[in-house]
């Protein structure tokens, strides 16, 4: 009898052991959970972020992660749980680099870092804000450098925890979006450091509009109903790449102009069988910027944080069919001066 009663108290007190471990656990996990930026997030603005995956390009990489992301610490970055990444980083960046015999991929990073931190002002000034490592969870903002096209796939692929199968990328922002935020990691082509400095694809251009889509989505109120076009992103972030290192060239080209006209509608995503949605999209900004001037480009911006596009429009009290008239109009003025 005593033997049954030590057994049964054994049992009791293992089960209670048992307990308080998984309590333990659970408040450890909870604990440890970025806090909620966004209580709730409306199930149409769940729909539409669903579907962001149609939008192609960069955007190919967004995942949505309901209740997260999780996991913010850089400790559990992908260049630092397998081995064969070295890193230089500062405050606000980590760099992730292969190394090589002669350094060279070590110089593409110390490069690379300093392009970032020099990026933050005027991404600040057309965005209205910059997302500091204190702005998210305690993030430095990844970047890898990837040193082959194969090597580029398989590291956007590993962060995204499934296929990455944009193949025309130069460079992608893998972005995790849910209740706790916008978690980013950028990921360049090799292409990047092979060509020449000012060429279309060369990093300074490249991190910069990758950068610019780090700083829009993190912007997004997801708390309301909001949607955009895939012109807007792109749009966007060509604009503020291209006109950051001074290189943005004027549509000339009658075609081109006249495919804006039958099929760029403002209201829709741009056609993406000639990627019109950066060169199409980024023309619409430099319109707005000649037509109204540079603190509209940034009042169109800080609408369409909260807003659906048409009501961005409407706030602004912008018809989409004129404007969209004016702006191949802007466009044939333009072309022949």
């Amino acid at each position: 009898m005593k033997k049954k009663i030590i057994i049964t108290l054994s049992s009791v007190v293992g089960v209670f052991i048992v307990l308080a471990l998984l309590m333990g656990k659970v408040y450890k996990t909870g604990q440890d959970r970025p806090p909620l930026r966004y209580a709730t997030i409306p199930e149409s603005t769940q729909k539409f972020l669903r579907g962001l995956i149609r939008l192609g390009g960069d955007l190919a990489g967004v995942d949505i992660v309901m209740g997260g992301p999780y996991d913010w610490e850089n400790e559990k970055d992908l260049g630092q749980t397998e081995e064969t990444w070295s890193k230089e980083e500062d405050e606000f960046f980590i760099v992730y680099y292969k190394k090589d015999k002669d350094a060279t991929w070590h110089g593409y990073a110390q490069n690379v870092l300093k392009a970032a931190n020099e990026n933050i002002i005027p991404l600040t000034k057309l965005m209205g804000k910059y997302f500091f490592p204190n702005d998210a969870n305690g993030r430095k903002l990844p970047i890898y450098l990837a040193t082959s096209p194969t090597e580029y796939q398989q590291t956007a692929s590993a962060i995204l925890s499934k296929p990455y199968t944009d193949k025309g990328s130069i460079g992608v922002t893998i972005s995790q979006i849910g209740n706790a935020g916008c978690k980013a990691s950028i990921v360049l082509h090799p292409i990047c450091f092979s060509v020449k400095p000012r060429d279309p694809y060369d990093y300074v251009k490249v991190l910069m509009h990758e950068m610019n889509h780090y700083i829009f989505l993190s912007s997004i109120d997801f708390s309301k109903d909001i949607s955009f076009y895939n012109w807007e992103i792109e749009g966007i972030a060509d604009y503020c790449a291209k006109n950051y290192i001074q290189q943005w060239e004027k549509i000339n080209s009658s075609n081109r102009i006249e495919f804006i006209k039958e099929k760029c509608l403002l209201t829709n995503d741009f056609p993406e069988e000639n990627i019109s949605q950066y060169w199409a999209g980024e023309s619409f900004f430099h319109y707005l910027e000649y037509t109204y001037g540079d603190d509209f480009v940034k009042k169109f911006l800080q609408t369409a944080y909260t807003t659906k596009t048409e009501q961005t429009f409407s706030e602004l009290d912008i018809n989409p069919e004129k404007e969209h008239s004016a702006w191949v109009e802007y466009l044939y003025n333009d072309s022949i001066q």
